[in-house]
């Protein structure tokens, strides 16, 4: 199975949180910064945006300040 089928196939579904959501974009997305498969609504990365999740894996707490961005629009803002 490739990782593309993966992703369509496993990760583009129903939420178990019986209010029926879904999940509408997934990726896999490898430490040095490359997509390995994603969902074609997937928002397109930011070269930063990009770093600034690899950083935090290495440095806990680099998004932090900022909050993590994806394609632009900010995805979680940090309490």
């Amino acid at each position: 199975m490739s990782w593309q089928t993966y992703v369509d196939d496993h990760l583009m579904c129903d939420i178990e949180d019986h209010e029926g959501h879904r999940l509408t974009t997934a990726a896999i997305i490898v430490h040095d910064g490359s997509v390995w498969a994603q969902s074609a609504t997937f928002p397109q990365f930011k070269p930063d945006e990009i770093n600034g999740i690899t950083t935090d894996f290495d440095e806990p707490g680099h998004l932090a300040p900022t909050g993590l961005h994806l394609g632009g629009t900010i995805a979680l803002l940090y309490m």
